[in-house]
């Protein structure tokens, strides 16, 4: 990925940054910035969340230095989206590809399974292997906290889950956090 973010459409950088979905994009993330602390943060409402999968919301926080963005509630067309990623990456390159160079890149910099599918919205490992690839481009910033809220399970009995499940207790609720010190670069 070139330095030259600046001249990049904002969501472009975003996603190739957190690894989001187009639709999440579509939906809107919220940016925050605590200057104080040298942090940013960029909250993700999950798309694909309900009774039976995902997490209802993520948050990446970044180094301020290596991601300086306007704080705020921000979101794309889906459409305009899709041909930023064209233009600047390939013709034959979708979103999804930033999606898997995203979670190849933290493997590649150490982050362990958990942190990655946590990063990515998954509430399991069952298919992150399909995002484990080898990075096509690199990226310039790496979360240095992820976490994400945890939302009771409503699962019928009959319902099995083929993957290993972060989801917590019937009577849980709250946030499921990776401490800076579970991630590799800080």
């Amino acid at each position: 990925m070139p330095k030259q973010k600046a001249t990049w459409p904002t969501a472009l950088f975003v996603a190739f940054a957190t690894g989001l979905r187009p639709i999440e994009l579509q939906w809107g993330v919220q940016i925050r910035s605590m200057a104080d602390l040298g942090l940013m943060c960029i909250h993700i409402p999950t798309a694909k969340h309900n009774a039976f999968q995902g997490q209802p919301w993520r948050s990446l926080w970044f180094d301020k230095k290596d991601m300086d963005l306007s704080p705020g509630h921000a979101c794309w067309p889906k459409p305009l989206f899709r041909q930023y990623v064209a233009l600047h990456f390939g013709k034959q390159t979708c979103p999804y590809d930033l999606r898997r160079n995203f979670a190849s890149q933290l493997h590649k910099n150490g982050y362990c399974h958990q942190t990655i599918a946590l990063a990515l919205g998954h509430d399991g490992l069952g298919s992150l292997k399909h995002y484990l690839q080898d990075p096509q481009w690199l990226l310039n910033c790496l979360p240095i906290h992820i976490e994400a809220g945890l939302a009771p399970v409503i699962q019928p009995s009959a319902f099995r889950r083929r993957s290993s499940s972060f989801r917590p207790a019937l009577t849980s609720m709250g946030v499921r956090s990776r401490p800076m010190a579970n991630c590799s670069k800080i």
